[in-house]
């Protein structure tokens, strides 16, 4: 247990904002537990209902957690965040720089939510991210070529 706190705080410390992560941390368990919840019930491997990736997002006011595999559709995402996902190919391919099918990342689950909820956001720079997160293990998972080349 040591070990996980120890791992949070650096967590916390490489994070935009502790409330954020602290966010992110507490839908990370709210997830998990729904997860297990189902796994008891209906059988099968936790791994199979938890998401990859999770990641908070913020802009001004508005925050955002995403999770990997949302499966959006060319046209759930904010034009913004879709415009510059289409510059890397059809939505949901997946091309040769990055293993990641085009806008299934976190980060584009999350950024999608805090676009849909602040108009005033006129560049996807202005976005910020805590660190990508894998919920089975806490682990920080390093940001993909395509997230990089969309969020920079």
């Amino acid at each position: 247990m040591e070990d996980l706190e120890i791992k949070v705080k650096n967590m916390v410390n490489k994070s935009i904002s502790a409330n954020l992560f602290n966010r992110l941390i507490i839908e990370i368990i709210r997830t998990d537990l729904k997860a297990s919840v189902f796994v008891t019930r209906h059988g099968g491997e936790l791994r199979d209902y938890l998401p990859s990736v999770m990641i908070g997002c913020e802009c001004n006011s508005t925050t955002e957690i995403g999770e990997s595999g949302a499966k959006l559709k060319e046209k759930d995402f904010h034009p913004l965040l879709r415009n510059k996902l289409l510059e890397l190919g059809s939505i949901g391919n997946i091309i040769e720089r990055c293993k990641n099918p085009i806008g299934n990342c976190a980060e584009d689950d999350a950024a999608n939510k805090v676009l849909k909820n602040d108009s005033s956001i006129t560049n996807l720079h202005q976005l910020a991210f805590t660190m990508p997160l894998r919920p089975r293990t806490f682990s920080l998972i390093p940001t993909c070529e395509n997230c990089e080349y969309v969020f920079g």
